[in-house]
């Protein structure tokens, strides 16, 4: 997701917070702060987290192979 396909995120995160996010795992760092509030919230439930996905559960989560589980998740049950 970059700026361009969601301009609402130039208010949280400028060019270096969204190169930080492409690091690898070990190298990872928090979101900046702006990132967690209602606002940010609400912009990821609208428009980030329908568009890709998402690990929720680990396979121990599962009781049988063939069985499903539902989450609720951004606001969404899958």
């Amino acid at each position: 997701m970059t700026t361009k396909q969601l301009p609402e995120l130039n208010a949280y995160l400028d060019t270096h917070h969204l190169e930080a996010l492409a690091t690898p795992a070990e190298q990872a760092r928090g979101l900046t702060g702006a990132c967690y509030g209602n606002d940010f919230y609400a912009l990821e439930q609208r428009d980030l987290f329908p568009r890709t996905w998402a690990a929720i559960a680990f396979g121990a989560d599962v009781p049988e192979p063939g069985d499903l589980v539902c989450w609720m998740f951004a606001g969404q049950m899958d």
